[in-house]
C-alpha cells in the first residue's frame, strides 16, 4: 500500500487510536473522527492487562504474543515517551477455597504457567483482605489509566506524525460510497480506506446490519479506602486498583440488559457487595463511572472488510481486554491496509459475526 494514501478512522478509543499509531508510523496520513459520546468504554476504562482470567482462571488466548507487543510498543520511540503511563503492577487473586489452592499447586509446576505465577502460602494481610486460604501472585500483569493514554497518544500524533483530529461522529449516512469521500461540518474528506473503530456503537452502523456484536456494560467505582496500603492489584470477583494516597479503582459489572449508560443504584449495589466480601476495612464512594464494551461470541476483536465496499473496514470487538488487545490487532490491522490478507485467521475475521448475507 502506498504511504500517501489517506485512512480515516471512526472512533478515537483504544481501537482508533492505537490504530492511528500503527498507521502514522507508516507514513499514512490519518484522520481520526471522534466525538466522545455516552457510553464510551474508554474514557472510563481502567485499563487491565491480565493474562489469567476468567472464572476457572486460565491463561488468555495469545497471552504471551499480546504481552510481549504491549510491552514492546511502549519502548520504542517516540511512545516511549508514555511509558510513564504503563503500571507493571502483580495481581494477587485470593483462593476460593482449599481445592483450588491445591489445585494451583499443582499447575503451578506446568511450564506454561513458569515465571507467571506463584502460590501465596496462608493469607496475607489478613486484618485488612478476605484472604484465608492464600492465593495467587499473577505477575506479568498491570494496568494504564486508558483515557490518559488515548489523550497523550493522540497529541503525540498530532505533533509528530500529523494525525488530523475531527471532532464528529461519523454516520454511515454522510459517506458517498461512489465517490470515497465522507463530509464532516465544514469540511470534505476523501479517503482511501475507511475503517470503522466505533466500540459498541457499531451495532447501530447501517453499513454492518446484523453484525453479531454484543455490548456489555460495565461499571466501576473511584473509592477512598484509609489505612490500606497495597503495591498490587486484588482480583476477587472485582478488581481493586490502587492510585496512590489511598484512593482506588473498584469494578466491574457484566450487563448485558441496560436501560441506559449512566451508573445506576443496582451496579454500585453490586460492586459495593463483592468489595465488602474482599475486604475488611470501611471505604468511601468518590465517583461512579459507566461505559459499554464491545464484545463478541468467541471474545475475539474484529477485523475485515467489508463485504461489498473493498474501501470500508471493521475494527471493534476489543472486549474485556483492549489494553491488552489494541495494541497488537492495530498493527495487524495496518498491515492488512497494506494488501497483507493472510494475516487474519478465522478467530477474528469480520465474516464470522457478519456474513455476507446477513
Amino acid at each position: 500500500m502506498p504511504k500517501t494514501q489517506t485512512i480515516l478512522i471512526a472512533g478515537g478509543g483504544l481501537a482508533g487510536t492505537f490504530l492511528a499509531a500503527a498507521l502514522c508510523r507508516r507514513g499514512n496520513s490519518v484522520v481520526l473522527a471522534d466525538t466522545h459520546l455516552p457510553g464510551a468504554a474508554t474514557p472510563v476504562a481502567a485499563g487491565l492487562f491480565n493474562i489469567i482470567t476468567g472464572r476457572l482462571a486460565s491463561k488468555t488466548w495469545m497471552a504471551d504474543t499480546l504481552l510481549s507487543f504491549l510491552n514492546e510498543f511502549f519502548r520504542q520511540p517516540p511512545f516511549d515517551s508514555l511509558a510513564h503511563l504503563l503500571h507493571h503492577t502483580p495481581i494477587y487473586r485470593p483462593f476460593k477455597n482449599i481445592f483450588e489452592y491445591n489445585e494451583w499447586t499443582g499447575k503451578s509446576a506446568d511450564p506454561a504457567f513458569s515465571g507467571i505465577v506463584e502460590i501465596q502460602d496462608g493469607p496475607l494481610q489478613p486484618d485488612q483482605l478476605d484472604n484465608p486460604h492464600g492465593g495467587l501472585w499473577i505477575r506479568p500483569c498491570g494496568w494504564i489509566d486508558a483515557a490518559t493514554l488515548c489523550q497523550q497518544m493522540q497529541n503525540l500524533l498530532v505533533s509528530q506524525f500529523g494525525l488530523q483530529i475531527v471532532p464528529h461522529f461519523l454516520d454511515a449516512s454522510q459517506i458517498d460510497l461512489k465517490q470515497n469521500q465522507v463530509r464532516l461540518g465544514e469540511i470534505t474528506f476523501t479517503f482511501d480506506h475507511l475503517v470503522f473503530a466505533e466500540g459498541y456503537r457499531s451495532v447501530e452502523n447501517a453499513l454492518f446490519p446484523g453484525m453479531d456484536l454484543r455490548p456489555l456494560k460495565g461499571e466501576i467505582l473511584e473509592i477512598e479506602i484509609p489505612g490500606l496500603e497495597i503495591d498490587f492489584v486484588l482480583s476477587k470477583k472485582i478488581y481493586l486498583i490502587p492510585l496512590g494516597n489511598h484512593r482506588f479503582v473498584t469494578g466491574a459489572t457484566y450487563d448485558r440488559d441496560y436501560a441506559n449508560p449512566d451508573p445506576t443504584e443496582a451496579g454500585t449495589q453490586i460492586l459495593q457487595q463483592q468489595l465488602e466480601a474482599a475486604i475488611r476495612l470501611p471505604y468511601k464512594t468518590l465517583h461512579r463511572r459507566a461505559g459499554i464494551r464491545p464484545t463478541t461470541p468467541n471474545r475475539r476483536p474484529i477485523l475485515g472488510t467489508h463485504p461489498e465496499y473493498p474501501r470500508i473496514h471493521l475494527f471493534n470487538g476489543m472486549g474485556t481486554k483492549g489494553m491488552l488487545q489494541a495494541p497488537y490487532f492495530a498493527d495487524q490491522m495496518a498491515q492488512y491496509l497494506e494488501g497483507k490478507s493472510d494475516i487474519l485467521n478465522r478467530d477474528i475475521v469480520l465474516e464470522r459475526v457478519f456474513p455476507k448475507n446477513p
